[in-house]
């Protein structure tokens, strides 16, 4: 399960994310109320894995989702000791979690992020 608190999370720290995870999210299962939201089904989790593992490869980053649930992010260069390592019972939360740990490190480049919006846009015709 992911929780509203994590959801919000995920719009602030990556609103490019969230709004991709949302056009389809928001739609099919079903968060008519967006105050109190939790995403519990498996292919709302299933959605959220598939738009959290692609906005990492586009950062450039390498991750593991195990499963353990548990998940692996690392950037990619020489030093391991940046890597975040995170448990859960869903793999999607697991996934979640390490994404938004290093993003609130603000290692992020900024340049990095607009290249990213530019190139990873969701059309209509690829829902």
């Amino acid at each position: 399960m992911i929780t509203h608190e994590l959801l919000e999370h995920l719009k602030k720290e990556d609103p490019h994310a969230w709004e991709r995870f949302a056009r389809v999210g928001i739609v099919l299962f079903g968060f008519e109320d967006q105050t109190n939201y939790t995403l519990t089904s498996d292919i709302g989790l299933a959605w959220m894995q598939f738009v959290l593992q692609d906005a990492i490869k586009n950062r450039g980053w390498d991750y593991v989702v195990r499963s353990t649930n548990s998940c692996i992010i690392t950037e990619r260069n020489e030093d391991e000791s940046d890597a975040v390592n995170t448990f859960s019972d869903f793999p999607a939360e697991s996934l979640l979690l390490a994404y938004l740990d290093i993003l609130d490190r603000g290692d992020v480049s900024v340049s990095k992020l607009h290249d990213l919006e530019k190139t990873t846009s969701i059309n209509q015709t690829d829902i």
